[in-house]
């Protein structure tokens, strides 16, 4: 985020103006600048302050939006749900809501204002409620306008303001208003540019500082499948309390520190008491280890936590119902199975620590700015030599150990230790290694492919074909606390089983049973799609069934950076006999593509010898996470993929001379 900083020498007032709409605004038919657009905020405005009341300082915001409806899809931006937090005899409230809907009827501006029948208050969970109401009479064209006020208790936490939405945001404006005493540290967000406006002025509780940022017409926010979450790169500010200095009480000190927060939860009783108890039924399966391996002993008990304990879809870093209850009803959340993991590392001679970080489908870690809320999963860590590590998380059926589920990859988490905490990277650790090589016969008539190949999966990519073929695809909900976030499990569909699944028939497959072997398939099939017969001449697909249809990298320019689920390395070879009477007319060049760190190499090439044509295909994927910079070359090397992919190897009849 771009911040351009103007020293203010008047008094800054927040002017909260309700029917700002005019006609023209309800007579739009298109965003004048995003013209697939199915709504915009015109406005979009809130202003927080400190309210002094005979109970004590109240944090106030102040919301006011006007948003343009353009089509049915962009009616659901009239639908709003505040969530409300809610602790103990606390909580948040929301205050004078006020709603008008704008129509042009007849050539007139009509107003349905919204009532307080359509204001409804629901229990959301233990900790939040939410309220709830939608617009009335909006439909296509609509401008509808909204106010309200939220209050919460809680003065050291001044909530997130996004200025960038899903939509487009003509002006977006955030007025944050504190007392001198308090200084709050401002997280920003984001990669637009903005305004950002500061004064200083007497206020109702003395000397005052307000900051004002603005944004004028700011781009929607897309979704994008190769980012972790997209609410990292949504421009947003928010505040956290940094220092309190009260007038005639000690400077108090709010920040904390990694370290801290890695002492405090190892003073727990749902954390760091867990793993300093004895379980008898610990001490009897470590004493069974007796004469194992260092090796040995490791895979043994991940092996036991792994198939004796079932992850009950919950997540957390902490011990909610304790080791003792996981040991008796063999079922517990993410932190109760790994800390289970690690208190039997740790019995067993072997060094071992929990790992806390945030899953992947809610983005990246700041590691800047430490904070427990941050971080909702927790996996072992296991140092080796070299510096190198070990990451293990039991509660993932069908991993081997060494491999982490899709949902447990991020860039960085916290080592907890003792007296300390620390933030290190994460590597990801799976690979999908699939090789493939297949011989076809050509069938003029029909016209199809008639083939039969082997397929030899590494470690990983068994796991994934092993989870798949057991039906244990499915999804699950991460709940967190404000919202659901519907996250796809990390199973992921594997476009050649789809195909052997569709078009194939598996002859032989071989180490199905055992998590810790390669899966081999030995497969026959009829590749309808991948030939056509025009005249005399034989079409083929230069890549048959297993090239790029569509790049996913389709924009211009890109400012985020790139995240793949995990590394690859995929080879095939396919050898297609000609048909007698035919010879090879052309086919594509050959291809050697790489970006300069080769971190990203694909070579494609087809080759003739005697009546037999060899395609040679080859992804290597080193990586899982590329900078913005990399962009343009990374999405070169896709366009020269699909292009090969969209070609045609042409057979055509043997010349008369030959």
């Amino acid at each position: 985020m771009r911040l351009v900083l103007t020293h203010l020498l008047i008094t800054l007032f927040y002017i909260s103006a309700f029917c700002q709409v005019e006609k023209k605004d309800v007579m739009s038919t298109t965003h004048p600048v995003d013209s697939t657009a199915h709504a915009s905020y015109l406005m979009h405005k809130a202003w927080t302050f400190i309210n002094w009341t005979g109970n004590g300082p109240i944090l106030e915001t102040r919301y006011h939006d006007i948003i343009k409806i353009y089509d049915d899809q962009g009616e659901k931006y009239s639908n709003y749900e505040v969530y409300n937090y809610k602790y103990k005899n606390d909580r948040e409230r929301v205050f004078k809501i006020k709603g008008t809907t704008y129509n042009i009827v007849n050539g007139s501006m009509e107003k349905t204002k919204l009532k307080k029948d359509d204001i409804f208050t629901e229990e959301s969970s233990d900790e939040f409620t939410v309220v709830k109401w939608a617009m009335p009479a909006v439909r296509a064209g609509s401008v509808i306008e909204v106010e309200y006020i939220k209050r919460s208790p809680w003065i050291y936490t001044i909530p997130r303001f996004d200025f960038q939405m899903d939509v487009p945001v003509d002006l977006a404006e955030y007025t944050v208003q504190v007392p001198a005493y308090l200084t709050y540290t401002p997280i920003p967000s984001g990669l637009i540019e903005m305004e950002r406006i500061e004064k200083e002025g007497r206020g109702d509780s003395g000397i005052e500082k307000v900051f004002l940022y603005k944004a004028h017409n700011v781009e929607a926010l897309k979704e994008d499948d190769y980012v972790l979450n997209i609410e990292d790169y949504r421009a947003s500010m928010k505040y956290e309390i940094y220092q309190s200095n009260f007038p005639g009480q000690v400077v108090r000190n709010y920040s904390k520190s990694w370290d801290d927060i890695s002492r405090n939860l190892y003073k727990r009783e749902k954390f760091g008491k867990q793993l300093s108890r004895n379980f008898k039924a610990i001490d009897e399966f470590v004493e069974g280890l007796h004469g194992l391996s260092r090796e040995e002993k490791m895979k043994a008990i991940y092996t036991h936590v792994q198939n004796e304990y079932i992850w009950n879809k919950e997540y957390g870093v902490v011990c909610p119902n304790g080791i003792k209850h996981l040991l008796k009803t063999k079922s517990g959340n993410i932190g109760e199975i790994n800390m289970l993991l690690v208190k039997m590392l740790v019995k067993a001679g072997i060094e071992a620590h929990p790992l806390a970080l945030k899953t992947r489908y809610r983005g990246i870690m700041n590691p800047y700015f430490p904070s427990l809320s941050e971080l909702n999963y927790l996996i072992a860590i296991v140092p080796l030599e070299e510096g190198k590590q070990l990451f293990l998380d039991a509660s993932a059926k069908g991993y081997p150990m060494g491999l982490l589920p899709r949902r447990a990859i991020n860039i960085n988490g916290v080592l907890l230790q003792k007296t300390s905490g620390k933030v290190i990277p994460i590597s990801n650790p799976n690979t999908y290694s699939y090789q493939m090589m297949a011989q076809y016969e050509i069938d003029k008539l029909t016209p199809v492919l008639s083939g039969k190949g082997k397929s030899v999966r590494n470690i990983y990519a068994s796991a994934l074909y092993r989870i798949n073929l057991n039906n244990t695809i499915h999804t699950v909900d991460e709940s967190d606390s404000m919202e659901d976030h519907s996250e796809e499990e990390e199973y992921e569909e594997d476009e050649e089983d789809m195909l052997l699944e569709n078009e194939s028939e598996i002859l032989d497959i071989k180490g199905v049973d055992d998590i810790y072997n390669r899966i081999v398939v030995e497969f026959e099939e009829q590749l309808y799609n991948e030939i056509k017969v025009i005249g005399d001449q034989i079409f083929i697909n230069a890549t048959l069934d297993f090239g790029i249809d569509e790049n996913p990298f389709y924009e211009d320019e890109r400012n985020m950076p790139i995240f793949f689920s995990h590394l690859q390395k995929e080879k095939r070879i396919a050898v297609i006999t000609i048909p007698d009477g035919y010879q090879l007319q052309s086919k594509p060049e050959k291809a050697s593509l790489a970006l300069e760190d080769r971190s990203l190499v694909f070579n494609y090439e087809v080759k003739e010898q005697g009546n037999k044509l060899t395609i040679y295909y080859v992804f290597d994927l080193k990586n899982d996470v590329f900078t913005h910079l990399v962009y343009p070359g990374l999405k070169e090397i896709y366009d020269r993929i699909i292009e090969i992919s969209k070609s045609k190897i042409v057979l055509g009849p043997l010349s008369d001379h030959e």
